[in-house]
Order: structure tokens, then sequence, then C-alpha cells
């Protein structure tokens, strides 16, 4: 969502008198797609120019290597990277990597090689650790985190 001026982002946790359940969540189109974290929908931050343009360069260099690395990429493909009892959690990272063996999923459902985040100006610390953390507790073996004004992080 944005706020009255046109150049500041903000996320917004969509709260409902009641939560979402799962099933109603994965077969819903959003526009754009939102991430769902235990019952609640979670807007993601979309539409800037830097950030599309960078997002499309990662997928791009990716998708040129698939046959070389023997990967396939994916752009906001929905991860589910938590499914107990308790927590649900699928999150949408910019550029998903996967081997290419992987099965062929709707969601995928089992950890990606690597993930990207291309964060922007607003983006939160906190949300932005929780992310990584939560992909590192899912096993996926990298993910990076990339400023839409070039600066690069790397986590295992």
């Amino acid at each position: 969502m944005y706020s009255s001026r046109t150049d500041v982002a903000y996320t917004w946790v969509l709260r409902a008198s009641t939560q979402i359940p799962l099933e109603e969540y994965l077969s819903t189109c959003y526009e754009p797609d939102r991430e769902y974290v235990d019952g609640e929908l979670v807007e993601r931050f979309v539409g800037e120019f830097e950030h599309s343009r960078l997002q499309m360069m990662i997928a791009a260099y990716f998708f040129n290597k698939e046959a070389e690395f023997g990967i396939m990429v994916f752009p906001e493909q929905r991860v589910r990277v938590k499914n107990t009892d308790r927590e649900k959690r699928y999150r949408i990272p910019d550029v998903s990597v996967v081997r290419v063996a992987c099965e062929k999923e709707t969601v995928l459902t089992k950890p990606p090689y690597l993930v990207v985040e291309v964060l922007s100006p607003d983006d939160r610390a906190s949300n932005t650790l929780l992310k990584a953390s939560e992909y590192a507790r899912f096993g996926i073996r990298g993910s990076c985190k990339i400023r839409s004004a070039g600066k690069f992080e790397h986590h295992r």
C-alpha cells in the first residue's frame, strides 16, 4: 500500500476479524500476491522501478544459467517455510532457485537451493531478519538480501 506520498511504501498486515483459513489463501489469487503468516495475509513491497528492475535482472541471470548450473529459476514463487499445527507460513521470495531434479509443485514445499529478496528502502530490518531466519530454519542453503541501491548481504 502507498501513503499519500507516492514515493513511500508501507507493509501492512491485513487483519480480519477472523483469520484466513490456509485453504482459502492457497486457492485465492491476490493482486499483488501476499504472504501468509499464521492465518494473516502480509502485503509485500512491489512495483517500484528499482526493485522491479533488479528483480528482473537477477532472475534473468539465473534463467540464462539454468542449463549450465542444472537449476530452474522462479520469480515470486510461493514457498511453504513452516507447516506445524501452530504455525503455517508461506513466503514469496523475489527469486527462488531450485535444482532441476526438484518436484514440480504449485507451492514449493521443499527448500529451494537459493532465495533472493530485493529490499526496498522502507523494508524493516526486523521483518528482513525474521524472513532470513525462517529461510535458514527451513533448510534453504543460501539467501541473499539485495537493496535496490545496490548493497548486498548474504546469509547461510
